[in-house]
C-alpha cells in the first residue's frame, strides 16, 4: 500500500512539473523492479467516446493487475444492488415531510427531470436521490418525449467497460462498493438533507 501511495504522489507532483500531451492521457511511472501506468477514467462517457487506443491496450495486455477506485463490475454491482434493495424495504420516518417549503421546491425541480417522483426520493434516503441527482448529467432530459420517463444519454465509461472486461484475478480495488455506501450512508438524515 505504502508503494502505491508513494507512486501516486510521485505521479502527482511529476505532473506539476512536466505538460502531459496524450488522448487520452496516461503516465508512466517506474523504477527498478516496477511500473506502474496510470490513465483516468469516468464512470460514464457520453455514446461512442473513443477512449481506447493502440497504446492504452498495450498497456492493459502486460498488466497483471489492474487497480479501480472501486468494485462496480458484477460483482459490485450484485453487492451493492443487495444493499440497496435491503434498504428500499427498512421503515423509517419520511424525510421528504422534514423539508421546508423552500427545500421541497428545489427537491421538486431538481428530480423532475430525472422522472423521480417526491414518493420514490422519499423511498430511501436523502443520500440516494443526492447520488441519482449527481448522476443527472448522463440523463437525457428531455426523455422519450410524450412524457416518457428520461433515458440514459450516456455510456459505460473506461471502469464500467474494464471491470465487465477483466477477468476477477486481475482486478484491485481502492475499496469495496461496500465500503463506498457505508460512507455515504454514514450522515444523519438532517446531514443528507442539508
Amino acid at each position: 500500500m505504502m508503494r502505491i501511495l508513494q507512486t501516486i504522489l510521485a505521479t502527482a507532483l511529476a505532473l506539476l512539473a512536466v505538460p502531459a500531451v496524450a488522448a487520452p492521457a496516461m503516465w508512466e511511472v517506474s523504477d527498478t523492479d516496477s511500473k506502474v501506468v496510470l490513465f483516468g477514467s469516468f464512470h460514464i462517457l457520453p455514446e461512442n467516446t473513443a477512449w481506447r487506443t493502440p497504446l492504452f491496450d498495450a498497456a492493459l495486455a502486460q498488466s497483471k493487475l489492474v487497480y479501480f477506485e472501486t468494485d462496480i463490475g458484477p460483482l459490485g454491482m450484485i453487492a451493492l444492488t443487495i444493499k440497496m434493495v435491503g434498504l428500499a424495504f427498512q421503515q423509517r420516518p419520511s424525510w421528504v415531510s422534514e423539508l421546508t417549503p423552500d427545500q421541497l421546491q428545489l427537491l421538486t425541480e431538481a428530480i423532475k427531470p430525472i422522472g423521480m417522483s417526491l414518493e420514490e426520493a422519499d423511498l430511501f434516503p436523502p443520500w440516494v436521490t443526492t447520488l441519482r441527482l449527481s448522476m443527472s448529467p448522463a440523463i437525457d432530459p428531455q426523455g422519450g418525449g410524450d412524457g416518457a420517463p428520461a433515458k440514459p444519454a450516456y455510456g459505460d465509461g473506461v471502469d464500467s467497460a474494464l471491470q465487465w472486461e477483466l477477468p476477477k484475478e486481475r482486478k484491485a480495488y481502492l475499496e469495496t462498493s461496500t465500503q463506498q455506501y457505508d460512507v455515504l450512508a454514514a450522515g444523519s438524515i438532517p446531514e443528507q438533507i442539508d
